[in-house]
């Protein structure tokens, strides 16, 4: 659980905080895919690195919310960019040795404190404002976290490209570094106002039994997204560094493709606020990925992977965004913490087994073929998450408060 208090953070402050550290993070994934790839010429060992971190990212996430006692959200985010920093300095420093471990135990290391302070973003965004600022302000934070995401992944292959890899390294700890110490601006939490745990069990109301499943139909959409995610996760590194020169520029190149589809999320939620259904918020995305990724198997070429990540980008963090707006607006506040936390831990666990996986079938199977193969399971994927989202279809903006809507 994390204290919030009452004083609301700039939003300028946080959005430039978290900002950094996505960019940061961003560009620490685009090297260790890279890196892990050159170091073990190995697809399974480079998506074992995804595996790690995102695994080390939930568990960390989720076993914050389990905690009794409260903590601060702006010292964790402090702490977090910091010991980033350090370790991701030291991994710089020993990158001539080009020994897997040292990216792996780096990797573990970051996952685990950005997982920490992964719920403590919201619960600073939601110091001491009211809804209606809430539901004004969560569009531009996701909008500028995936911005950020786009020019690290972007930015560092071109900086490792020209500089090497110990240089851009360098340069993500002390990206790292900054965004953590932006932290020190925040309000201080006042402990007076840090709510206590609630134990009082009462019977759910129908209505908070609706919502409950409407969320966890939700949860379920996004694992299956992220098991689609997976391999292109696992396979891109080995598209970008077998017989390409610049390998490194090219890896960020496509996760920042994918980042710009992510940018593209408005489209769905304002498609959400006009009152569009949800069979169209949900179809419409998972079409345009599923014909990207035929189109992807058949052309077998840059400009299809280009479109891919695209649409991957786009599917995803529109589904994720809608997903988030549902939790922060119809949860109640006292389970908001936890539904974010295992929002992170099935956003993680997904692609971390998928990836692993994705990346042991690369070691043996052409790319064509795994190409194939995800196809055909992202056509059946869709075909049951659109049967099982015609219990939910119709019921989008429905919460416990009767006079509220969040279309």
């Amino acid at each position: 659980m994390i204290g919030t208090g009452s004083r609301a953070v700039g939003l300028t402050r946080l959005l430039l905080a978290r900002g950094l550290i996505a960019a940061a993070t961003a560009a620490f994934a685009t090297m260790w895919r890279y890196a892990g790839f050159a170091f073990t010429n190995s697809a399974f060992l480079t998506g074992l690195l995804d595996t790690a971190y995102t695994l080390a990212f939930a568990i960390a996430s989720y076993w914050l919310t389990i905690r009794r006692a409260p903590l601060s959200g702006r010292t964790m985010i402090v702490a977090s960019g910091l010991i980033s920093a350090a370790v991701i300095m030291v991994m710089a420093l020993l990158t001539p040795l080009h020994a897997y471990l040292w990216l792996l135990l780096p990797t573990v290391v970051v996952g685990v404190v950005l997982g920490v302070i992964y719920p403590a973003w919201y619960s600073q965004l939601r110091r001491g404002r009211d809804s209606s600022e809430l539901y004004r302000h969560l569009g531009p934070y996701e909008a500028v976290r995936v911005v950020a995401i786009l020019v690290g992944t972007a930015g560092i292959g071109l900086v490792a490209h020209v500089l090497g890899l110990e240089p851009a390294t360098l340069m993500i700890a002390a990206v790292f570094a900054v965004g953590g110490s932006m932290a020190l601006t925040f309000p201080r939490s006042d402990p007076d106002d840090i709510p206590a745990p609630q134990r009082t069990e009462t019977s759910p109301r129908p209505a908070d039994r609706e919502i409950d499943h409407r969320v966890r139909l939700l949860f379920g959409l996004l694992a299956a997204l992220q098991l689609m995610l997976a391999p292109i996760v696992a396979v891109t590194p080995v598209l970008a560094v077998e017989g390409i020169d610049g390998g490194v520029a090219h890896v960020g190149l496509l996760f920042a493709l994918y980042s710009a589809g992510g940018v593209l999320q408005f489209v769905t939620t304002r498609a959400a606020a006009r009152g569009i259904g949800v069979r169209v918020l949900v179809s419409a995305p998972l079409a345009l990925m599923l014909g990207c990724a035929i189109a992807a198997t058949v052309m077998d070429d840059m400009v299809s992977a280009a479109f891919l990540m695209v649409s991957f980008g786009f599917g995803v963090a529109s589904m994720g965004t809608l997903i988030n707006a549902e939790i922060q607006s119809a949860v109640h506040e006292s389970e908001r913490d936890q539904h974010v936390a295992t929002f992170a831990l099935i956003l993680s666990v997904a692609v971390a087994v998928g990836s692993g996986l994705w990346g042991l079938a690369a070691d043996f199977l052409p790319v064509p073929t795994i190409a194939i193969i995800t196809t055909i399971s992202t056509a059946v994927i869709a075909a049951l998450l659109l049967l099982s989202w015609r219990r939910v279809s119709g019921r989008w903006s429905k919460s416990a408060d009767p006079g509220h809507s969040t279309r």
